[in-house]
């Protein structure tokens, strides 16, 4: 390219032609993009109203509450425990004569920690 400015093609027109085109291929390929999204969007929708929802049941685990307790006071409260006052400390993070003084505390003052024979008697 020559310097003359009577040439037919200078460069600023050049980079205008490049920058347009590369404008209008950017253009085209959002319109493509829109177009797809849309397609997706819609087909998606149609499918959803077409399948009904399946409710999923609640899987219940059976669980033996009554001897996890019953096994905790045997490891941990017994007269001979399984477990010591070390290991108690690391299970409960508290020492045990503690958590005893807790538990004695809350079951002289508080009636929901008392036991009784009937639960209509409160």
């Amino acid at each position: 390219m020559s310097n003359n400015p009577n040439s037919s093609t200078s460069s600023d027109e050049i980079f205008d032609y490049m920058l347009l085109d590369f404008i209008e291929g950017n253009r085209q390929q959002q319109i493509i993009e829109d177009a797809l999204r849309y397609v997706v969007n819609t087909t998606m929708k149609q499918q959803q109203q077409d399948v009904p929802r399946q409710r999923k049941r609640r899987e219940v685990i059976p669980r033996n509450r009554e001897a996890a307790h019953d096994q905790l006071v045997v490891d941990y409260f017994s007269d001979q425990p399984l477990y010591g006052d070390d290991k108690f400390r690391r299970r409960f993070r508290m020492r045990k004569p503690l958590f005893m003084k807790i538990v004695n505390q809350l079951s002289e003052t508080d009636q929901f920690f008392q036991q009784h024979l009937n639960a209509s008697l409160r």
